[in-house]
């Protein structure tokens, strides 16, 4: 009696891991389908510019080997997205880049910190991607 409890347990164990990880995947897969990844080395981002983008959730890779602190600006204005990545970690971002109403386009940059800088046209020196979103009707 007690293996047969025991074995109905294990099976009911194994039945809902199965379904979580076949929910897990169709979220990863969801967002891999609307995102974009780039990866953080040591003194760049790959790739440095993303075109044609519209809702697109980006990852962040940390490929160093040191740590990497990567803030977020909209054109020239900066965001609240600021992210400390440690080697080896990644972070994806919880909401989409838009350019909405009456935005055309609108260039979204993502700088290390402590080694880059935005000016106040909205350029960015040194170490920084560049993504680019269009309106997409909205």
């Amino acid at each position: 009696m007690r293996k047969a409890l025991l074995a109905i347990a294990l099976g009911a164990v194994f039945v809902l891991s199965a379904a979580v990880g076949i929910v897990g995947t169709r979220d990863a897969h969801a967002r891999a389908m609307n995102g974009k990844t780039i990866w953080v080395y040591r003194s760049s981002f790959t790739p440095s510019m993303i075109q044609n983008a519209t809702g697109v959730v980006v990852t962040l890779v940390n490929q160093d080997t040191v740590a990497h602190r990567i803030i977020l600006y909209r054109g020239s204005t900066r965001t609240s997205f600021d992210v400390m990545l440690s080697p080896g970690q990644w972070y994806t971002s919880p909401e989409p880049l838009t350019c909405t109403g009456t935005c055309y386009q609108v260039a979204y940059s993502y700088r290390d910190a402590n080694r880059s800088s935005i000016d106040p046209s909205g350029y960015c020196n040194s170490f920084c991607a560049r993504v680019y979103v269009y309106n997409d009707g909205s």
